[in-house]
């Protein structure tokens, strides 16, 4: 299942107990909001991962098993989540410290029960207001945006840090819009953010930071010694699971059929994945907009080659 998105912000809320979250439903969709919900800090993480892609998560602190603070803690190691504004819910009056532990963690609010509607509607609206001005991720994936990455660049040249940094792009991503349609697009730009993540997080540890630029374009920031493993594995994955996106026809023929807008027809091969690997490890890079020229052009390079590539720029000067 591909994540959920909407026009109307959507809020997980998580409790262990099944009739308080129907009181906070109730409260929330009066006001226009979705609401999905979950039972444990288990579950929570299980629908982010799978089905939700929530504006704000509620969580009550005290919960069986994984506390609110470490669903917070948690969710921050996530490159995918830890834009994702969190209010801490807790039944007990929360000390000064436990407020600190939590804003320290990445949380963005608290509230105490019995929860009083008006306050929740208010402190609700005050997050979204808040997070929708900061945001730079992407509205689809979530992902961390231009704004971001550019911080990203600066710090590795400002630390001369070994750095690699993978462009991606799809290949013939245009001719399956063309074929399937822009939602169906949309559910193969979140699977292939959800390929970079996971292999990101299974290669480095979580230590690689994703980004996506716009569109089909994502980068990953990695280090020269981790980056031909992760791009394999990219490739591989992204091979493994794109084929479920095409029809059965299509999917038999591994190729789609094409009418363009003079009537002409013709096919064009299942989508790739193409990177470009721009890294300092054999050429000194000194500037952000360095960074971005050598990855549009080494990325254009491995297009060329057709199916799922990897290209290293190898220059030295």
């Amino acid at each position: 299942m591909m994540y959920a998105y909407s026009m109307l912000p959507l809020i997980l809320v998580v409790d262990d107990d099944s009739a308080f979250t129907d009181i906070i439903r109730m409260i929330l969709s009066r006001e226009g909001y979705q609401v999905a919900t979950a039972e444990s800090g288990e579950e929570a993480l299980n629908k982010l991962s799978s089905e939700v892609a929530p504006e704000l998560i509620i969580s009550d602190v005290e919960m069986p098993g994984m506390s609110g603070f470490d669903l917070v803690r948690i969710l921050q190691e996530n490159p995918r989540h830890r834009h994702v504004p969190v209010m801490l819910m807790s039944a007990r009056r929360i000390s000064a410290a436990d407020r600190v532990d939590g804003l320290s963690l990445g949380s963005d609010d608290y509230l105490l029960k019995p929860i009083v509607p008006q306050e929740l509607i208010a402190r609700v609206r005050a997050v979204l207001r808040r997070t929708e001005i900061g945001l730079d991720a992407n509205p689809l994936t979530r992902l961390p945006g231009n704004s971001t990455i550019l911080k990203v660049f600066e710090r590795v040249i400002a630390e001369k840090s070994p750095f690699a940094v993978l462009y991606a792009d799809l290949n013939h991503f245009k001719a399956y819009n063309d074929r399937y349609g822009f939602l169906k697009g949309d559910e193969v730009i979140l699977f292939t953010a959800k390929v970079l993540v996971s292999t990101a997080q299974a290669v480095s540890g979580g230590k690689d930071f994703v980004g996506h630029i716009g569109g089909d374009d994502f980068i990953v920031m990695s280090v020269p010694d981790r980056a031909e493993e992760l791009s394999q594995a990219i490739l591989r994955e992204f091979d493994r699971g794109i084929p479920a996106f095409y029809n059965d026809e299509d999917r038999a023929r591994g190729v789609v059929e094409i009418t363009d807008r003079q009537g002409n027809r013709f096919t064009v091969p299942l989508m790739g994945i193409a990177i470009g690997i721009v890294s300092n490890s054999r050429r000194e890079i000194n500037q952000v907009g360095e960074i971005s020229q050598i990855g549009a052009e080494v990325k254009t390079y491995a297009k060329k080659l057709g199916g799922s590539r990897y290209v290293f720029d190898r220059r030295t000067t």
